[in-house]
């Protein structure tokens, strides 16, 4: 069993142009160390929100 963590509470405005970026667990055990993922941010950014981005 993992020890406790302590974990801190933040607001963010996002406004409407706004990406949120989410680093999780996931990514990492799908080894995504090979995703550039400041490029996929950059090529993505004309796209609609509900659009998935294929490469």
């Amino acid at each position: 069993m993992a020890a406790p963590t302590t974990y801190r509470l933040q607001e963010l405005l996002l406004r409407p142009g706004d990406r949120l970026v989410l680093l999780t667990d996931g990514l990492q055990e799908r080894g995504a160390a090979a995703v550039d993922l400041p490029s996929v941010i950059h090529d993505t950014r004309a796209l609609h929100p509900e659009k998935p981005f294929k490469p």
